[in-house]
């Protein structure tokens, strides 16, 4: 491939989708009123499945995706400006508000990692890879291995060729282009994991979505609808581009937002949510009715024709051609067909006055030459206000932590004071209580020896009592009982007393 997104032959290919797509819509009318069960699915589509959803394993960040080759940055023609990039973009975004709203066509394992695919009958393809933060979305234009972009939490990187050749920060905006040296290596990481997941997606391992997963995570899958919608609303230079190639678009999806929003609508029926079902049966109807009014030509190529940088060729020719309901694929072959012979006529008629239009261009180019300049000026005068600012707000904020670190001195030296008064507080009311508890051990002591010398004074005051001699009366009455225990009369004269027995007797 060229700088272009497509070549001719894909070109021709693309209206020839166009041309039966229409054609199958006008057979379904044919037929008479349609309901959601009536319209036929996506040719990829795998029906979703009942049981409990997968578990969830999020994809490597950009940081621990493997180094990879050090990717191109080409630069854009001479004289683009924002709406040069928004092309990226804004066909991405179509794709998902075409696609997301119904269920994925299905899974596939990539180390481990179960990516949802959406592909439309054209092998237009939108991938979506869970993340720690959110998801990861690779976008694909038929028959390229790469995709034309990659959304992560925070950046989109647009590719042209396998070349980066855009950036958009998380507010929608064009990055400067001396921010693509930092944001290169990560588009290299992304550019390589994208064509391996394209390759796995297009293998035969693919397995339905079950249904309880796409009931459980598909608010935020379609959550990259809403903030591009507010990308948009904040960019001019997107809206204006929006603004100018809207048909184009419009025209392109409405056969595979019909399809799609159908989808959505039958498993809102399954799930028992009526509102929700009509809701999307209305915009597929809304879609149908979009696909059946009159186009030019440049819109049955849709809006990839326009991103092969032709622009004479998407330039809206005066013919008009209004469908044909009763067509049938082989008529709308030879209708396609004719269609790019006066394509191709148109081109050839244009190129014929050289001269002028050689001038028309020099002139041309050195106004958006002028105008780039002006931009690029605008630019660094804004960088460089938004350094000033920063400096001030850096400033600031230095104050600011030395007020707060004063503050905190200060606090800081008043809490040791306090801390260093109570401390001594403490250490008197300790040695106080030391000073008690030694004069309580020292009375303590002197109760004790008291108690011992009273002690002392008893057993001493004992032992005199015991050792002290006895009275002379006790001395004299100490025999008689002798004699009484002795038993009988003592020998020898008994003394007078033995005489007063007698006398007795």
């Amino acid at each position: 491939m060229t700088s272009s997104y497509v070549s001719g032959a894909s070109r021709l290919a693309l209206i020839l989708a166009a041309a039966t797509a229409a054609g199958s819509l006008a057979a379904c009318d044919r037929n008479g009123p349609q309901t959601p069960d009536r319209v036929s699915a996506p040719q990829a589509a795998m029906a979703l499945t009942t049981g409990p959803a997968l578990p969830l394993t999020r994809a490597p960040s950009a940081q621990a995706l493997p180094d990879v080759r050090p990717i191109s940055v080409v630069e854009p023609p001479p004289g683009a400006d924002d709406g040069y990039y928004y092309r990226y973009l804004d066909d991405a975004d179509y794709m998902t508000t075409s696609f997301f709203d119904g269920p994925p066509d299905y899974t596939f394992d990539y180390g481990g990692v179960y990516p949802w695919a959406w592909r439309a009958d054209d092998n237009a393809l939108a991938l979506a890879e869970p993340v720690s933060d959110g998801y990861r979305y690779y976008y694909y234009h038929p028959g390229d291995d790469y995709p034309f972009l990659v959304q992560d939490p925070d950046y989109a990187y647009g590719y042209n060729d396998g070349a980066l050749i855009t950036v958009f920060d998380s507010f929608g905006r064009v990055v400067p282009r001396f921010e693509y040296v930092q944001r290169a290596p990560i588009a290299a990481r992304y550019l390589d994991r994208g064509r391996g997941l394209f390759q796995a997606a297009r293998a035969p391992n693919r397995r339905a979505v079950t249904q309880a997963a796409w009931l459980e995570r598909r608010a935020q899958v379609a959550a990259i609808t809403e903030r591009w919608a507010r990308d948009r609303e904040r960019n001019e230079g997107w809206r204006n581009f929006r603004a100018q190639h809207a048909p184009q678009q419009q025209a392109m999806w409405a056969p595979e937002r019909y399809r799609r929003e159908a989808a959505a609508a039958r498993f809102f029926q399954r799930v028992n949510d009526p509102a929700a079902s009509q809701r999307h049966w209305q915009q597929a109807l809304q879609a149908r009715a979009e696909d059946r009014q009159p186009r030019t030509l440049p819109q049955r190529a849709g809006f990839r024709a326009f991103n092969a940088g032709d622009r004479q060729a998407a330039a809206p020719p005066a013919q008009v051609v209004q469908p044909q309901p009763q067509t049938n694929p082989r008529q709308a072959e030879i209708e396609a067909r004719r269609e790019a012979r006066v394509q191709q006529q148109a081109q050839v008629q244009a190129a014929n006055p050289a001269v002028q239009q050689g001038q028309a261009r020099q002139a041309a180019e050195a106004q958006r030459m002028q105008a780039r300049q002006a931009q690029v000026q605008a630019r660094q005068a804004e960088i460089q206000a938004r350094a000033q600012q920063q400096g001030a707000q850096q400033a600031a904020r230095a104050a600011q932590m030395q007020a707060r670190q004063a503050e905190h001195a200060q606090a800081a030296a008043a809490r040791n004071n306090d801390h260093a008064a109570a401390e001594a507080s403490r250490m008197q009311a300790r040695q106080a209580q030391v000073q008690a508890h030694a004069q309580q051990q020292a009375a303590h002591a002197a109760q004790a020896q008291a108690r011992q010398q009273a002690v002392q004074a008893r057993q001493a005051a004992r032992q005199a009592a015991v050792i002290q001699p006895r009275p002379q009366s006790a001395q004299r009455q100490g025999p008689a009982p002798q004699a009484r225990q002795g038993g009988g009369q003592p020998h020898g004269p008994q003394p007078d007393g033995g005489k007063e027995k007698d006398k007795h007797h």
